[in-house]
């Protein structure tokens, strides 16, 4: 759970909860955060004005099932101020199962490949982000020798990248 995020107030996740009740639902949650899923009108309203501060309504920052709000204030260089609101998992699980969403629809995106594809590799590296990084990095040079790589600018003696490496080169 991501406490550091929270300002507990019976009201405020009571308020949440009315709007997100499905947010004890894995699935749904995920597809809130990632944006497969669209926010009604009134969890759209919620969010603007409770959770953002731009009404007479509360500053807070509601927690409910695998959901959170987290409110951003981005004071610029003209010393004008807004504030933006964040859905952000509240859960390890949500925030796991959010960063294989994430990255599977962006190597999709990058390289063409079934999504079947992109999870399996990003389960092989456990999710682990450095892994990963160097997995998308390494995808096109699967099927060359590790001097090819090594002349294309790879170190091949990162942890990561030698696991990564290891990892595509199942898939050539």
């Amino acid at each position: 759970m991501n406490k550091e995020f929270h300002s507990f107030t019976p009201e405020a996740d009571a308020a949440f909860a009315e709007a997100f009740p499905k947010a004890t639902e894995l699935p749904w949650a995920v597809g809130i955060i990632t944006g497969n899923i669209k926010l009604s009108p009134e969890q759209a309203l919620l969010l603007l004005t409770r959770c953002g501060g731009l009404s007479t309504g509360l500053d807070f920052r509601p927690q409910h099932g695998h959901l959170a709000v987290h409110w951003f204030d981005t004071t610029g260089h003209d010393k004008k101020s807004s504030v933006f609101v964040k859905i952000i998992p509240a859960t390890d699980e949500c925030d796991r199962v959010v960063g294989l969403v994430k990255w599977v629809e962006s190597f999709v995106d990058e390289n063409r490949e079934s999504s079947v594809t992109a999870q399996l590799l990003w389960h092989d590296a456990n999710g682990d982000e450095a892994t990963l990084k160097s997995v998308a990095e390494l995808w096109p040079w699967r099927k060359c020798s590790d001097i090819d790589i090594e002349k294309a600018g790879f170190r091949l003696d990162d942890p990561a990248e030698i696991d990564a490496l290891e990892i595509v080169r199942r898939y050539s």
